[in-house]
């Protein structure tokens, strides 16, 4: 482990002078500020906040060669902080990390059955708990760096983003050039081959050849993958759409289809939809649908402007003509047969939308 000493002697303001004092510290080295050349990285360690350190610490047992458990930096946060800062803007100065974060030791968690057969246990690798809370932040930070500098447009793999922003667009898009008769064409990229797809009746057959038989892939197991795989399927993006009360009815038609394909009966049966449903302990998808869009409509009043998602749904258009007769159902009609014209202004505050959505549930 390093040990810093005397730090006052390579603390350096900006202009180079000494600094007695790093709590806001900007720069380190004798040599002025730190430049990290091909990253994108503003600020120093010496600006995370002290205070959430604690937040930061995997409350995992354990620790790595250094011999520092996690519950060191936990409770002893207010007199490590100072230290911890100096040792990370050195290993930033410098480019070296400790070599006892280099290595890792790894240990055996017994799982379950006979104690002396290896194959029962299982392998762990224990890391030096500074680099995993040093990996930590230098990902918020990079993290929060190239986050602010992405496009609108990529809505993958970012906190506080989703697809579903992608569908509302389109959605909106299309719902709004029907209804005043303006011309549109989208062109969609097919991306279908460049990932797997899996027959799940290949997977039942491979079961069954490796001497699993069929009355053991239960009940239980089929309706568990029908609530966890299959419905999630299909009520994708019902929530950036505007369901007609046919759709709707189609969804449940199917839902019970399934159901009682997977329960053994059949409407000659004469088992009823109600008792369908105590049997399977399965929630109506489409009522959870419509709590699913409840939930998403006020994401999308809240999201901020320069959102594709938001400035689509309110967009009012000025050119173009409807055409005559009842118009198609909208996204927006679910809420303003509630709320009004103003939903999207009592969306924005979210305690009282929460309060709303409670209500349906």
């Amino acid at each position: 482990m390093v040990v810093i000493k005397n730090e006052s002697s390579f603390i350096q303001t900006r202009y180079g002078a000494p600094v007695s004092d790093i709590t806001s510290s900007l720069t380190v080295g004798p040599r002025g500020p730190i430049l990290l050349q091909d990253v994108i990285f503003l600020d120093t360690m010496s600006h995370f906040d002290r205070e959430r350190i604690p937040e930061r610490v995997v409350h995992a047992k354990g620790s790595g060669e250094d011999g520092i458990w996690n519950e060191y930096l936990k409770y002893g946060s207010e007199s490590l902080t100072r230290p911890i800062t100096i040792l990370f803007n050195r290993i930033l100065q410098e480019e070296i990390i400790p070599e006892q974060w280099t290595t890792s030791t790894i240990i055996l968690l017994y799982k379950k059955g006979p104690n002396d057969d290896l194959n029962n246990y299982r392998p762990i690798s224990l890391m030096s708990n500074l680099y995993k809370l040093f990996s930590k932040i230098l990902t918020r930070r990079l993290t929060k760096t190239l986050d602010e500098n992405q496009p609108n447009e990529q809505l993958g793999f970012r906190s506080g983003f989703s697809t579903a922003d992608h569908l509302q667009a389109v959605n909106q898009i299309i719902e709004k050039s029907h209804e005043f008769n303006l011309p549109l064409h989208i062109a969609f990229v097919d991306y279908s081959k460049a990932f797997d797809s899996v027959e799940h009746t290949s997977v039942l057959q491979a079961l069954e050849k490796q001497g699993i038989e069929a009355k053991s892939i239960n009940r239980r197991l089929r309706l568990e993958a029908l609530n966890s795989c299959v419905f999630p399927v299909l009520t994708c993006g019902c929530q950036t759409r505007g369901l007609t009360e046919r759709q709707k009815m189609n969804i449940e038609i199917c839902q019970r289809k399934m159901e009682r394909k997977i329960v053994g009966v059949s409407l000659k049966d004469k088992v009823s939809n109600t008792a369908l449903q105590k049997i399977t302990a399965s929630e109506n998808i489409t009522e959870k649908a419509l709590i699913t869009k409840w939930k998403w409509g006020g994401h999308v009043a809240r999201q901020q402007q320069g959102r594709w998602a938001r400035e689509t749904t309110m967009w009012d258009l000025y050119i173009g003509r409807r055409t005559q007769g009842r118009p198609r159902r909208r996204w927006a009609d679910t809420f303003k047969q509630q709320l009004g014209g103003n939903w999207s202004t009592i969306a924005r505050n979210r305690n009282e939308w929460r309060q709303i959505v409670n209500k349906l549930i």
